[in-house]
């Protein structure tokens, strides 16, 4: 199962908010085939926001949802430019972003997938190395070995 790509991995995303943000991601989604309705994708994925904030603190967001559309599950990773107001738990700036797009039928693998990043970014050592990641290949190669441990 690949989740992480390549294609959607980034460094030094540059966004000014966290609506700008949002877009940019489902739109190299959408680019990447993930996404066939980008419009109505973006629409369900803000409507979830406004009810309950995906940032989760400590300089994380992990945007997700479940669409009918989405064939398999996929994810993209990006470090930011500089920190936004994203809402979070903690009231404090997002520097990273890992937004899921996910079929009905692979919600274990997501869980399996999800338990095992947010256990590692749980972790102050660990989040300190992912935001000095100056390398998109560095960032995809710390992402993809999520997959292996599923």
């Amino acid at each position: 199962m690949t989740v992480f790509s390549r294609e959607l991995t980034g460094v030094g995303l540059l966004t000014s908010s966290k609506v700008d943000c949002l877009t940019k991601i489902v739109d190299e989604m959408a680019t990447a085939g993930i996404i066939s309705d980008k419009d109505a994708f973006l629409t369900d994925l803000l409507q979830r926001e406004s009810i309950y904030t995906t940032g989760i603190g400590l300089g994380i967001a992990i945007p997700h949802l479940r669409a009918p559309e989405i064939t398999r599950l996929r994810s993209a990773v990006y470090l930011l430019d500089s920190e936004i107001d994203y809402e979070s738990v903690d009231h404090k700036g997002v520097k990273l972003v890992i937004m899921f797009a996910i079929p009905a039928k692979e919600m274990n693998e997501y869980l399996k997938i999800i338990g095992r990043v947010t256990g590692f970014l749980r972790v102050e050592e660990n989040r300190k190395r992912v935001f000095a990641i100056e390398d998109k290949e560095e960032l995809y190669k710390l992402f993809r070995g999520f997959e292996d441990e599923v």
